[in-house]
């Protein structure tokens, strides 16, 4: 063989290695899911709309007949402002307004002060605005008065995995798993697990026994079953027909795969999934909130 075949040969060879690595780069860069959500387009939600008629009624009908301003829990009418109050930061919450919220909700517990489910909402309003330290107090106050309190062992559970405190969130994540007994919303503490478990270093994280839920978010649960892979997932989020379920699901679906695929060693990928699932603007789904706390981390030096 002359030398020029051999250098042609070596070159060839070469060639052919060089071209392995990004015929691999480009499959793991396969994005299905975040494709599918680029290429959709929603409008503004009119429940949002709606919302902020509902608190501005409902905050001039207290600017009416106002509570009094000191010890309103002693009052003949503090059950009925209590009520009142927590409808407000009800309303406040689905516009989004969570620091006008969270001064509804104190004016709440001011009326009453025993009422343990008015911290579930006032701790993770708290949580969403980033104030992690006042949430978590909020919360273990009120599990101190009732430790049977699954909605704020939640919001607990939460902070945990947002704080990437495995060690208690995996635990508390399980149970969530294990004691809701809503399969949907048992069916999230499981893929909440199931990443907590992943980023503590355990490569095969286990699912709790129970039944899935019949429809969403089962897809999720399959995918990290493997029993779904995500262009299947990004089929099930279009079929829904509703647009604005569509764009709820999708936000969910973002957050955990982008998450796992952060988690799994491809964070700037990841990344621009949980860019995308906080650009749809779901800000009442915990999802929206736990990317836009992942993606504030990444930013943090």
């Amino acid at each position: 063989m002359s030398i020029g075949r051999i250098l042609t040969t070596k070159i060839a060879i070469a060639v052919l290695m060089a071209a392995l690595p990004l015929q691999f780069a480009r499959a793991a860069e396969s994005t299905p899911l975040l494709d599918y959500a680029l290429s959709q387009t929603f409008e503004s939600s009119p429940e949002d709309i709606a919302a902020r008629q509902r608190a501005k009624d409902l905050q001039r009908t207290l600017d009416r007949h106002p509570p009094p301003k000191e010890n309103c829990s002693k009052t003949l009418g503090a059950s009925r402002f209590a009520r009142m109050y927590d409808d407000l930061g009800e309303a406040l919450d689905s516009a989004g307004d969570y620091e006008a919220a969270i001064d509804a909700y104190e004016h709440a517990l001011d009326c009453a002060p025993r009422a343990v489910y008015l911290r579930t909402p006032l701790a993770t309003d708290l949580m969403y605005l980033n104030r992690y330290e006042e949430a978590r107090e909020v919360a273990d106050e009120g599990s101190l008065a009732d430790e049977s309190a699954l909605d704020l062992n939640a919001v607990v559970a939460e902070l945990d995995f947002i704080d990437e405190r495995w060690n208690d969130a995996i635990p508390r994540l399980r149970s969530l798993a294990t004691n809701y007994q809503d399969d949907e919303i048992a069916a999230y503490f499981q893929c909440l697990s199931w990443l907590a478990q992943r980023a503590s270093g355990n490569a095969r994280p286990s699912l709790v026994s129970r039944s899935d839920p019949e429809g969403w978010p089962q897809p999720l649960l399959a995918t990290f079953r493997g029993e779904m892979d995500e262009a299947e997932v990004a089929k099930q989020v279009d079929e829904e027909k509703s647009l604005e379920r569509r764009r709820e699901i999708l936000t969910e679906a973002l957050y955990y795969i982008g998450k796992r695929r952060a988690i799994e060693g491809d964070p700037e990928t990841g990344r621009r999934y949980l860019a995308t699932a906080v650009n749809l603007k779901v800000h009442y789904f915990v999802e929206y909130h736990l990317a836009t706390a992942d993606l504030a981390r990444r930013r943090a030096p």
